[in-house]
């Protein structure tokens, strides 16, 4: 059950992160840029694209405003 849960969280992380590298590849935006509307560290933003962050909120939050975008978490 623990290795199901496990991969569940992993495959979420990796669709997350995905949708954020390409909005951000869609303006055309390096990580740096970024880095420096949100006020997060770059090295944070390339560890979440990567899957090796595990992003709170707030760093969600920030990062679909310096894109432009709203998150929204639905329960399905």
């Amino acid at each position: 059950m623990d290795y199901i849960l496990e991969e569940e969280q992993k495959k979420i992380k990796e669709n997350l992160a995905a949708s954020f590298i390409r909005c951000r590849r869609m303006q055309n935006m390096t990580q740096n840029e970024l880095a420096q509307r949100t006020g997060i560290a770059r090295s944070n933003i390339a560890r979440f694209e990567s899957g090796k962050y595990n992003p709170t909120v707030e760093f969600l939050v920030k990062v679909c405003k310096a894109l432009g975008k709203d998150l929204s978490i639905e329960l399905i």
